[in-house]
């Protein structure tokens, strides 16, 4: 597993933009029109700025995986992420949608367990590489790199049998909250051996 460059950002929202294109919950925020697509990709754009400048972002040897998390300690609001923030609701979702995205992040963000973590934002594989083991791949470099930097993890899913999936790796289902779609969140606590 390598940590991506600037360069790789084409490829990066190449692969989550086809990974995530049937997404509930991408689906349930970009309006269903002619501008669907590249919608998604200006989300999927904002996510990788935000993580490439407060966070790690990670991509497989094959190129066709990767995982994007942030680092809650390194979130600042500055100028350029005001600017980002903006362009996102512009080109995304649209800013018919923004009190919708803030009163779910709102009450995403409320249900978080700890002030400080790794959020695992996003993390896909190209559909026709699925089920060989590369988001497995993907997910062990995640808890990895959590553990490195002493923080837990959490994360949300629309997928339920994604919560089977996670909860193999020693994450926890601790919270079920409708926004308005079911959605589910995890959290996986430091090791036993971990030093706060």
């Amino acid at each position: 597993m390598r940590t991506a460059t600037s360069n790789d950002k084409p490829l990066i929202l190449d692969i989550l933009c086809a990974s995530f294109d049937c997404n509930i919950s991408v689906n349930a925020i970009i309006p269903q029109d002619a501008r669907r697509t590249s919608r998604i990709r200006a989300l999927m754009d904002y996510a990788f700025e935000q993580c490439y400048t407060s966070g790690k972002i990670f991509i497989n040897p094959s190129n066709d995986g990767c995982a994007l998390v942030l680092h809650s300690w390194q979130e600042v609001t500055t100028l350029r992420s005001i600017w980002q923030s903006l362009l996102c609701t512009f080109r995304g979702p649209g800013i018919s949608m923004l009190p919708i995205l803030l009163k779910r992040q709102k009450t995403i963000k409320e249900k978080y367990p700890y002030s400080h973590y790794v959020y695992l934002w996003f993390i896909g594989v190209i559909p026709s590489q699925q089920n060989q083991h590369k988001g497995a791949a993907l997910l062990d470099a995640v808890i990895d790199h959590a553990t490195s930097v002493n923080y837990p993890i959490l994360l949300e899913t629309s997928i339920q049998r994604n919560v089977n999936w996670y909860e193999k790796s020693g994450f926890d289902l601790y919270q079920t909250i409708e926004v308005p779609h079911q959605l589910y969140l995890l959290k996986r606590e430091l090791t036993a051996t971990s030093v706060i």
